[in-house]
């Protein structure tokens, strides 16, 4: 700001009046000078200075020594109040909040969720899309990406086979140093006797010892290879004669058409009894076919008989058989 006070040659229009203030020196320290110069009318300059004020004592620092928070179960507008305790370098406060509780809502029915999955693989996901109303929701869920990638192809696993086996598990157990069964093999106990408990049972060859994996008694066989044709069994005995059959003992006419289109009807008695009746329908007449060709000409015939002799005289004929 360049200029301070007021120029007033109305108040003063004969006399020497302040033409302007204007600040020559500036200070921001703590008792720093400020200079002023005045300048009148007459060219003559008046500079007055103004000193600052001391800097004050560094305040003190206030320390938060507790904070609570109560929340009521009103329902309306939110609101806080907040009450300060201790002193100016130790405060307390204490935070009341209302009305933070929203209105009971009404309950909401769900009415139906369906779910889609699509073949696509990457980061899973999923899109859920709400229906309905407010009191009556339905839901729609649709996975994304939730099949794996293809992993790679395993290695050929050996076929399942018994290496060995044996007629008890002591003689299982004797022979495992000995007995070249490779690790990871199977080797079955095979006592002979059904009832036995041991008869039937599955075990695996690890290092130093057999496994026990399970008992196969009772369950079905692998099966085996096809096996030879077997002999032609005796012929058997004839059987006892089978009951009559039932054939047919006649067919009647029961009527006959000879029209063109016409039916023609018939019956047909079984050897039983019993009588079926069935129609046959005559077709329709043809059209007149087309005349056909001249034959070829026929051999001559023999010479007939000398046939009798005709004389006509005087106006008699007279006729002489040969």
């Amino acid at each position: 700001m360049k200029y301070y006070g007021l120029i007033m040659p109305s108040v003063f229009p004969t006399g020497v009046y302040v033409r302007g203030i204007e600040q020559t020196a500036i200070s921001s320290e703590s008792g720093g000078v400020n200079e002023i110069t005045a300048t009148l009318t007459n060219g003559m300059q008046n500079i007055f200075t103004v000193r600052n004020g001391a800097k004050g004592d560094t305040g003190k620092s206030t320390v938060i020594t507790g904070l609570t928070a109560t929340i009521d179960d009103g329902t309306g507008t939110p609101s806080v109040e907040v009450k300060s305790g201790g002193t100016p370098e130790e405060r307390s406060f204490t935070l009341a909040f209302s009305n933070l509780k929203g209105e009971t809502g009404e309950n909401a029915a769900i009415t139906g969720a369906t779910a889609t999955v699509d073949s696509g693989t990457g980061t899973p996901s999923v899109e859920v899309q709400t229906g309905g109303t407010p009191e009556a929701r339905s839901f729609a869920f649709a996975f994304s990406n939730l099949k794996g990638d293809k992993g790679d192809k395993g290695d050929t696993g050996q076929p399942f086979t018994i290496a060995k086996t044996y007629g008890s598990i002591a003689a299982m157990n004797a022979a495992i140093a000995t007995d070249n069964v490779p690790e990871g093999c199977f080797v079955a106990i095979d006592t002979g006797n059904v009832e036995d408990a041991d008869n039937g049972k599955l075990y695996l060859k690890s290092s130093g010892a057999y496994m026990f994996i399970t008992d196969m008694s009772g369950v079905k066989g692998l099966k085996g290879d096809k096996g030879d044709k077997g002999d032609t069994g005796a012929k058997g005995a004839t059987g006892a004669t089978g009951a009559a059959g039932v054939g047919i003992s006649g067919i009647t006419a029961e009527s006959t058409s000879t029209a063109d289109g016409g039916t023609s009807t018939y019956k047909i008695t079984l050897t039983n009894g019993a009588t079926y009746n069935f129609s046959v329908k005559n077709g329709s007449k043809g059209s007149t076919g087309a005349t056909g060709a001249t034959g070829a000409t026929g051999a001559t015939g023999a010479t007939g008989a000398v046939g009798a002799t005709f004389t006509y005289s005087d106006g008699v004929l007279t006729i002489t058989p040969n």
